[in-house]
């Protein structure tokens, strides 16, 4: 970013802050407090449907930390699935090519470009 850029950035983040704070005044001076309690709290009735919703709240708020300790559980169970897949597969590959001549103990490793496709069939190297 250029110099300039940075200059129009900071007076923009200003006249923000500028705007926000007159906004604010205005919500302030709009508003009205009452710290004076009802006139009959003893006859208070709860609503029941604000209830239920409230109580729906909670239940799906549990569901999602639920759901979510269990992706996290399944996510680790599946990592660790494949890495001993990918595991057995590498060990199974390298068996392969040891049987096959292509690699010698003795050897240094090679790079994985260098060696042959031991998984492609007759018909495709055609």
């Amino acid at each position: 970013m250029g110099g300039k850029t940075v200059i129009v950035w900071r007076y923009v983040n200003i006249v923000l802050f500028v705007v926000n704070i007159a906004l604010f005044g205005l919500w302030w001076s709009m508003i009205k407090v009452d710290a004076a309690p009802a006139a009959d709290v003893s006859n208070y009735v709860f609503s029941h449907v604000g209830l239920l919703i409230t109580a729906l709240g909670v239940l799906i708020g549990v569901a999602a930390l639920v759901l979510a300790a269990l992706g996290f559980i399944g996510f680790q169970t599946v990592l660790e699935r494949a890495e001993a897949m990918a595991d057995k597969t590498a060990k199974e590959v390298v068996a392969r090519l040891a049987n096959d001549g292509v690699l010698d103990k003795s050897e240094k490793p090679r790079q994985i470009r260098d060696l042959p496709d031991v998984g492609a069939t007759e018909e495709a190297k055609d």
